[in-house]
């Protein structure tokens, strides 16, 4: 018997599936038939009584694993949930999980929802875990209320079993839902939470998260040097998984840019292109960093060479919003160092996939860039305190002796 209160509503996977489809005439990726198949039959097993749920499980979970990529199952078990062993019930949340990183959203929630209205014999913490991804997707769809509801719903059932993987999960997801309504104490209050009891019990996963939001909290409100901190701190947590790390140090060269140490920045961005099996999400802004950075330490050539690799991502499918920003940051690196023309076919080109795709403060900004002559001022350099001037020099050290010849990605067009 299980503690959890929340009650997955089972639908239809041909429904989900079709409303995820919209306008689209390709699948989503190399498995929508068998989403759609794991689906209906987990529907079927959630109508059945257990005994005779058990071996229509047992198949279903057969056919998940063959279809799982290993490294998602690894990442997933032990990444994100620190186990030793996988559980059957795995390889269908990998499934889903799949699903939704190729934003197929309705489906994924679907065989969540029947998995955890089927399988009667995970065990609570198991079935908070997967709660947890179905709040994800929730956010995903823009039901921030019911997100809201299974995050409240993890966060009970962590401090009644005593589970501080559920209540620092819990924590975790108050910390993003807050974010998304802008409110910063929240955030902070809640990711606070968080870390105290992820970093007391070895939940590195989710001190990542927690750390990250903390140092998002702490840019918004300018404390830079508890920012890097964080930043640095959930750099730390994610030593497992390098595009953790790879994400969480191009915000944390952000800030350092932002702080007037550009050449930190800029080893730290080139530490990210230099990351085996890169994604496009993490590879163009360490892109845009690196030229704006190298214009603050007037390098020509480097933001030269930026350009070049933004263009050739461009040509081979990179997602158009980071393409459309990254040729935004090239545009104002060749503006600060008097390149006018550079500047303006950049800005340019920016501009038009902005249009075309509707990123509009891109468009905004790539409007307004004056490029006829450089920016009148360089950042202002801030003085760092004991904490965060080791953050920086731990960046610095990061950076590679010298550029790859090219930014090798993991797939063009990931993101």
């Amino acid at each position: 018997m299980s503690n959890l209160q929340y009650s997955p509503t089972v639908g239809f996977a041909t429904t989900a599936y079709r409303a995820d489809l919209g306008d689209r005439t390709e699948p989503f990726g190399e498995h929508d038939g068998e989403w759609i198949a794991i689906g209906n039959l987990l529907e079927q097993a959630a109508a059945l009584p257990e005994p005779q749920a058990t071996p229509l499980l047992e198949h279903i979970a057969q056919l998940a694993a063959a279809i799982a990529r290993p490294a998602a199952l690894d990442a997933l078990v032990r990444g994100e949930w620190q186990n030793g062993e996988v559980h059957p019930a795995d390889a269908i949340v990998a499934v889903a999980e799949e699903a939704h990183d190729h934003n197929a959203y309705r489906i994924s929630a679907h065989i969540i929802d029947a998995l955890l209205a089927a399988d009667r014999t995970l065990s609570p913490l198991q079935r908070g875990r997967i709660l947890s991804r179905r709040a994800r997707t929730a956010t995903r769809l823009g039901d921030l209320d019911g997100a809201a509801d299974r995050y409240a719903e993890i966060l009970r059932l962590g401090r009644t079993l005593h589970q501080p993987d559920l209540t620092a999960r819990g924590w975790v997801g108050r910390a993003s839902l807050a974010h998304l309504h802008g409110n910063y104490p929240e955030v902070r209050r809640c990711a606070r939470c968080a870390a105290r009891i992820a970093d007391r019990h070895g939940l590195q996963v989710l001190s990542y998260y927690a750390h990250t939001w903390l140092m998002v909290a702490a840019g918004i409100s300018g404390r830079m040097d508890d920012a890097l901190a964080h930043g640095w701190r959930a750099y730390q947590a994610a030593g497992a998984a390098p595009l953790k790390e790879a994400e969480v140090l191009v915000n944390v060269s952000q800030m350092l840019l932002e702080s007037g140490h550009a050449r930190e920045a800029r080893a730290g961005w080139t530490a990210v292109i230099a990351t085996e099996h890169l994604t496009a999400h993490a590879a163009l802004p360490a892109l845009g960093g690196i030229a704006m950075a190298s214009a603050e330490l007037e390098d020509e050539p480097r933001v030269l060479w930026v350009a070049r690799e933004i263009e050739r991502l461009d040509r081979a499918g990179a997602p158009r919003g980071g393409v459309a920003a990254a040729l935004l940051e090239c545009a104002t690196a060749f503006a600060r160092l008097g390149q006018s023309a550079a500047a303006a076919q950049h800005a340019a080109a920016a501009l038009a996939l902005a249009r075309a795709h509707g990123f509009h403060e891109v468009a905004f900004k790539a409007e307004s860039l004056n490029v006829s002559s450089p920016s009148s001022a360089a950042v202002r350099r801030v003085r760092l305190n004991a904490r965060g001037a080791a953050v920086a020099r731990d960046v610095e050290r990061l950076g590679p002796e010298r550029l790859p010849n090219h930014v090798a990605l993991a797939a063009a067009g990931d993101d």
